[in-house]
């Protein structure tokens, strides 16, 4: 709520800030489970040969009613929500 209301266009401004990169102690548990679960998807392709990936995230603030279009992101390997 707190970033809510210092960056009313958060949900739309993902460029500015990688809120995965947060130190924050939620942040950084979901940050974790995030990269177990990568490395897990990486783990069923049988894929034997190293992987960089890097995490980008950012807050989307849907209330009762609102609507997220379906849509992709293509410079993305695993886009997920």
């Amino acid at each position: 709520m707190r970033l809510e209301s210092e960056r009313p266009n958060i949900t739309t401004d993902y460029l500015t800030e990688n809120l995965l990169a947060s130190t924050h102690p939620a942040v950084s548990w979901l940050r974790e489970r995030i990269n177990k679960a990568v490395r897990g998807y990486i783990g069923h392709l049988s894929i034997d040969y190293q992987l960089d990936w890097q995490l980008q995230g950012w807050p989307s603030i849907n209330r009762f009613g609102d609507y997220h279009n379906l849509h992709y992101h293509s410079h993305a390997w695993l886009p997920g929500t």
